[in-house]
């Protein structure tokens, strides 16, 4: 599976969607996550 997270904010924030990491996103940013099948 595919997810696609989006920064709608007008201001930079940190998006935390995988365990010990996540990332900066900027106002209109986006960060695309590939997910294994089977992943829980």
């Amino acid at each position: 599976a595919t997810f696609t997270i989006r920064n709608n904010c007008p201001y930079t924030i940190w998006a935390a969607a995988v365990p010990g990491g996540g990332r900066r996103l900027n106002s209109g940013g986006t960060w695309t996550i590939n997910v294994a099948p089977g992943t829980a």
